[in-house]
């Protein structure tokens, strides 16, 4: 017999419209979106194991992610409230864009936009890394 989780057992992130009714303003609607699943998700590992705080969200977050990460950290703030992850650190890797070019082989970090190959200056490239947006890892 599979046990299923109701969804009134889940703590519940707070809505999106918590965002208009706080002093602090975050008017980042994408990284609102992504903070409120990230809530979510929180709130369900919470629940799962029995916590009832959680200390830190380690979280990778690529250039490529379209992802400002001083949004994010204000958004988290408010979306966090009144869940286990109220008063969490949110801390942020950026991963840097980094490509194989598929003419000489070799491994390039991007900078400023500019997608050449550092060794050829082909740009014939495939994508390496960049484009995460993941939780690394939850500190309790």
């Amino acid at each position: 017999m599979a046990f299923v989780r109701q969804p009134t057992d889940l703590p519940r992130a707070p809505r999106h419209n918590a965002l208009t009714t706080r002093n602090v303003s975050c008017r980042a609607m994408h990284e609102a979106t992504v903070v409120g699943s990230l809530v979510t998700l929180l709130c369900e590992q919470a629940a799962c194991r029995n916590l009832t705080a959680i200390r830190r969200v380690n979280l990778k977050v690529g250039q490529l992610a379209a992802i400002e990460p001083a949004a994010l950290a204000a958004c988290f703030e408010i979306l966090a409230e009144d869940t286990p992850a109220a008063g969490a650190e949110l801390a942020i890797e950026t991963v840097p864009i980094r490509v194989l070019c598929t003419d000489c082989q070799n491994e390039s970090r991007i900078s400023n936009y500019d997608f050449h190959c550092e060794y050829c200056h082909g740009t014939r490239l495939d994508i390496i890394s960049g484009r995460e947006l993941r939780i690394e890892s939850i500190e309790v």
